[in-house]
This record gives structure tokens, sequence and C-alpha cells, in this order.
């Protein structure tokens, strides 16, 4: 493994990094990268060691241990190994995912390390390392989900994780796998294989081994149509995001959502309110179904008492107001 102190001048991917820090710093100098011990998460490592030498930022690495395959704890090993020669300070995680038959493993997973980071106040910003193949992967399985703009535009350079929590910085969206590989290969870092990636009985992996090596031979440039589509429909739900902030000041009563209020939006306001105002609150938003017999409901005579319930809560009317509450209230 080349020590990172040889590299003289940056090169491109230090470069992205380099020029996105004053963004970052000014929300906070305490990093922390999201290591699973692969090329996209060991590439990110390096990029911030070298940015490190120049910002002297305090940086460290969180390794989830999921002990899902047998070199669970070889990764761990490795992990650690190459964090102390890059002298950043390393912490493991140990999960134990008991849902993971209900939601499947690799959401289940997600989910755990989302939590772990959106509970912790140790870091400003948890580093991932997406690329561009991730963003259409996720983009497709959305699209085949029969997601909306917000599935659709999939995921963010920069966002907040939960109301409190640190901000997320993926840097690479805009670069391949190939890309990050190299990079990694370039300043001498190596990196471990979850042979897990090739089993095609996984939708993504399905994806990623048979249907986008297609897509490339017949048509080259999908992916840049792929990704100006979803920079279209981020704007786009961005704009959504404004208007249901407006809507939901001129709706908003105490904790919940006045009906009379509501009522004077139209059919699409009103979907696209319930939605951005559950999201607001970190919420699993319900299929469209439940939103249309929420909307529904909200023209009901006033002597009834709707409920919408669904696996995330459940919607519920009181005196004219609606409110939101978890299912074992």
């Amino acid at each position: 493994m080349e020590n990172l102190k040889t590299i003289v001048r940056p090169n491109a991917l230090e470069r992205i990094v380099l020029a996105q820090w004053p963004e970052i710093r000014a929300h906070g100098e305490k990093i922390a990268v999201s290591l699973s011990g692969g090329s996209d998460s060991m590439a990110v490592l390096g990029a911030l060691a070298w940015l490190r030498r120049k910002h002297h930022f305090a940086l460290s690495a969180v390794h989830f241990n999921h002990h899902w395959m047998p070199q669970a704890a070889e990764w761990e090993a490795f992990c650690a190994q190459t964090c102390a020669h890059l002298d950043v300070t390393f912490q493991v995680q140990h999960l134990n995912l008991t849902e993971h038959k209900k939601l499947g493993f690799e959401a289940t997973a997600r989910r755990a390390r989302y939590a772990f980071f959106e509970g912790s106040r140790a870091w400003d910003w948890v580093v991932m390392g997406h690329h561009q193949d991730d963003q259409l992967e996720s983009f497709l399985l959305q699209l085949f989900r029969g997601a909306g703009t917000w599935g659709l535009s999939v995921m963010k350079g920069m966002r907040p994780l939960g109301a409190d929590g640190p901000q997320i910085w993926r840097p690479y969206l805009g670069l391949t796998k190939q890309a990050l590989q190299s990079y990694c290969q370039l300043i001498g870092l190596t990196w471990v294989e979850d042979a897990s990636n090739s089993d095609v009985r996984y939708q993504r992996n399905f994806l990623r081994q048979e249907v986008l090596p297609r897509l490339d031979q017949g048509s080259p440039r999908w992916r840049k149509a792929v990704v100006h589509a979803i920079d279209n429909l981020s704007e786009a739900q961005e704009i959504l995001d404004e208007v249901a902030r407006q809507d939901t000041l001129t709706c908003a009563v105490e904790a919940g959502l006045a009906e009379d209020r509501l009522r004077q939006l139209s059919l699409s306001r009103g979907h696209n309110l319930i939605r951005w105002w559950l999201r607001h609150q970190g919420i699993k938003v319900p299929a469209r179904a439940h939103i249309e017999e929420w909307w529904k409901q909200c023209h009901s005579p006033p002597d009834r008492h709707p409920c919408i319930r669904w696996s995330g809560g459940k919607l519920h009317r009181h005196r004219g107001v609606w409110y939101f509450s978890p299912l074992d209230s």
C-alpha cells in the first residue's frame, strides 16, 4: 500500500473534494466515512485523507459489521488496518439484523446504518461512496416500483440526515465505479470484494450484472440521458417541496392539518402536501391508494371519524384536524 504522502499533485477525484470543501467546511469539519471496505468507500477515504493534509480536519471512518458473511471479521480487520495506515480514527459498529426476514437483508442493513448516523452527534458530515452506477441502478429500481418524482430523483450530493443529524455528502455521484477503482489503484489502496454483489437473485445485482451492460451495448448514451432526467426530476421535486412548505404554512394547526383549509387545495396539491408533511417528520409515506383514500375522507361528513392505516402509522381526524399517530397509540 503506497503512502499517500508521496502524492504531490491532486488528480481528478481529489480536485472534486477540494472544490466542494468550502461548502463542506461551512457546515462543520468533523467528518466520518461510511467504510465498507469496497472500492467505492476506499476511494472516498483515500481522497479525504489527502484533503486532510491540506485542511487539517477531523477524519474518522465507521465500519458496520453485519455478521452476515463468513468474511465479516476479515473485512473489519482490513478496514481497521487501512485506517491505521492512513492515520484515520476507526470505529466499528456491530449490527444484529433481526428484521431482515421481513424487510430483506439489504434494506434492513441500510436502515440500520442510516439510523446509527442519524442518531449520532459526533460528526458534522457522513461521507458515502455512491457513484453514477448507483444512481442509475436506483433510478431503474424506483421506476419499476412506480415511484414519483421524489423516488426517481434518487440520491442527492448533499442532504441533511434527519432533523438533528449530520449532513450526508456524496462527492462522486458524477463518476463511474471504474473511475473510483482506478483511483484506488493509482494511490495504492486495495479493497475487498463482496461475493454477494454478484448474486443476481437480488434485484439490484440483476440490474448491475445483466441489464446495465446490455443498455451500454445497445445505447451508449443512455447513461448521460438518464442522469439528465434525474437532474430534471430533482429540480421538479424542489419546486413541489416549495409548494408543500407554503401549503403547510396555510394548513398547519397545532400538531396537525386543518381540514377546512385542506379542502381549498386541488387534489394534486393535497397529495403533494401530505407526502411532504409526513416525509418532513421522518415518517414512511404510504402507498398512493392510502393517499387517495385520505383525500377522499378529507371530504367526508364531519360526524365521521376516519382513520387511514399503513405500515408506517395512521392518519386520523379529530374535530376537523388531521393528525398522524404511530400504529400502537
